[in-house]
């Protein structure tokens, strides 16, 4: 089943979307972070490329970093070494705005977490209860559930620290 997306507003759009592949997913978190307007917080196990290493995600994040001095991208991520070993363009993104766009590695006390989101301006959520799996509930209305999980990520994100790796590899 294939989804239009774009069609659907964040803070309008109060339905739950199932999704089972990783085009809906690629395509539902590049519509979400083109619809961001303050925050993106993204807690992954590895930053699938083939979800966040694409240019529509990638332009989004850019324009939502540079649009004002209150907008800011977090990303926590549990495995930080396909990404360092691979490679992955978000990397240089953030380097190039570095205030706005920021990557830290989960600290292990919280390596237990199975699940995988992405939370727009705590009110859209794409959430993948096994982060290593394509299946996915997707709301653009999500208000509850996006700020308890901002607020857990918020706790992680406390103890967690940057991956200096990520600061010299150059893609």
């Amino acid at each position: 089943m294939t989804f239009d997306f774009e069609k659907h507003l964040i803070g309008e759009t109060n339905q739950e979307f199932t999704l089972s592949t990783r085009e809906e997913n690629r395509v539902a978190t590049s519509v979400l972070a083109q619809q961001a307007k303050k925050t993106i917080h993204i807690f992954s196990h590895k930053l699938d490329n083939s979800i966040y290493d694409n240019s529509g995600f990638l332009d989004a994040v850019t324009q939502l970093a540079i649009r004002s001095r209150h907008t800011k991208v977090q990303i926590l991520i549990k495995d930080t070494q396909p990404i360092i070993k691979n490679g992955h363009r978000i990397i240089e993104v953030s380097r190039r705005v570095s205030s706005k766009i920021q990557i830290r590695k989960v600290h292990e006390d919280f390596h237990d977490l199975t699940y995988g989101y992405i939370a727009v301006d705590e009110t859209a959520l794409l959430y993948r209860k096994l982060a290593g799996r394509y299946e996915a509930k997707l709301n653009f209305q999500a208000s509850g559930d996006a700020r308890i999980l901002v607020r857990k990520f918020d706790e992680v994100w406390r103890t967690s620290s940057p991956e200096p790796m990520l600061k010299h590899l150059h893609i």
